[in-house]
């Protein structure tokens, strides 16, 4: 049972930045996208944008926190 909480932390803390970045993003983008859809040249570059832009964002955080994992660990949760 230990290890099984130990990892659900360690998922949850991983997926963190993921998870507030798309609740953002789809409560601003979801209201826009539906007012083009009846544009589908518009919406596909609004998408396309859109991806570009939270990919711009998102990799480098997911990079900086797989290289930052063990010193964000030691800080959030303290020595073993």
């Amino acid at each position: 049972m230990q290890a099984l909480g130990i990892y659900v932390v360690a998922y949850m803390l991983a997926n963190l930045p993921a998870t507030h970045l798309s609740k953002v993003i789809s409560g601003v983008m979801f209201p826009a996208y539906s007012k083009m859809q009846d544009n589908p040249s518009l919406l596909l570059r609004a998408y396309l944008e859109t991806t570009r832009v939270v990919s711009t964002v998102a990799i480098p955080l997911a990079v900086g926190l797989a290289i930052l994992a063990d010193e964000l660990v030691m800080l959030v949760y303290g020595p073993a």
